[in-house]
């Protein structure tokens, strides 16, 4: 990939911030693609079996958790730690997106182009562009509507 710097399994474009403690695990097949300007806050952590992709200019505060693995627990006479992993899919956080501080992002899941994911946010579903989300579950509490011009409030369900 042009202006791209592969190492390992994680693909670092121009311009990343890489703070104090910042840590990205792939497995064997796992892809981590940091595009352009990303920049991963003190205490980031990356877990990747399939595939974490970070848009150009992707924000993280600090202690965000970014993964497209989770724990196998299929024998309840084993630790789980003994059962390894599994991935559903892989993680695409679009263009100039920020993560607060805390935010956990779980794929398989796209997160939209320059949303706002609020501290201690958990997101497990998709996030369409310019949305701002918060809780746990991550609900959208405001969008912008392109053809208004304007930010519009969700309701709360």
């Amino acid at each position: 990939m042009q202006n791209y710097k592969p190492v390992g399994g994680v693909v670092l474009g121009q311009d990343v911030s890489l703070h104090n403690a910042v840590r990205i695990d792939c497995d064997r097949d796992g892809k981590v693609l940091l595009k352009n300007g990303c920049t991963l806050n003190v205490g980031t952590r990356i877990e990747s079996m399939n595939s974490v992709v970070l848009e150009k200019s992707v924000l993280t505060g600090s202690y965000v958790y970014i993964s497209d693995r989770n724990h196998q627990y299929c024998d309840i006479k084993r630790p789980v730690k003994e059962q390894g992993y599994y991935s559903n899919g892989g993680v695409i956080i679009g263009d100039g997106s920020w993560l607060g501080i805390h935010a956990v992002v779980l794929g398989p899941v796209r997160i939209g182009k320059h949303c706002v994911i609020g501290a201690n946010a958990v997101v497990t579903h998709d996030i369409p562009d310019y949305s701002v989300v918060i809780g746990n579950p991550a609900r959208i509490v405001k969008q912008y509507d392109l053809h208004a011009g304007q930010w519009t409030k969700v309701d709360k369900e």
